[in-house]
């Protein structure tokens, strides 16, 4: 099941995906947008993106809280325009609330822009 929100949040679930379909040159843009959300939450971004043999430029980020804990990963890769952010199983009081409110960032952020909510089960 796809949801696609504006502004409500009915349905979104810590164990979804946010996926966004960006245009083109928009790695550096997203890195942005996401370490502006990292600095108004108090929390921490990590670049664990990876060049391989094949030659593919991956793009992981990880978004860390105080205690240490991995709470969402940013992945793709470059050249691609699809972006996913996962929420890691962490069991934390407002870690649904910090979905939110990276899904309501990142689609003010890029408002002619893709953006939607899988649910991981398929539901």
């Amino acid at each position: 099941m796809m949801f696609n929100f504006g502004c409500t949040y009915e349905g979104v679930y810590s164990d979804s995906d946010i996926i966004l379909e960006l245009n083109d040159n928009s790695d550096e843009k997203l890195y942005g947008i996401i370490e502006n959300f990292t600095v108004q939450n108090g929390l921490t971004l990590q670049n664990e993106s990876r060049k391989f043999h094949s030659g593919l430029n991956t793009i992981t980020y990880e978004i860390i809280n105080s205690d240490g804990h991995r709470l969402f990963k940013i992945s793709g890769v470059v050249g691609e325009t699809q972006y996913v952010i996962s929420a890691y199983e962490v069991k934390s009081n407002n870690s649904e609330d910090m979905f939110k409110s990276l899904f309501h960032f990142v689609k003010e952020s890029f408002p002619d822009q893709k953006i939607e909510i899988k649910r991981r089960d398929g539901e």
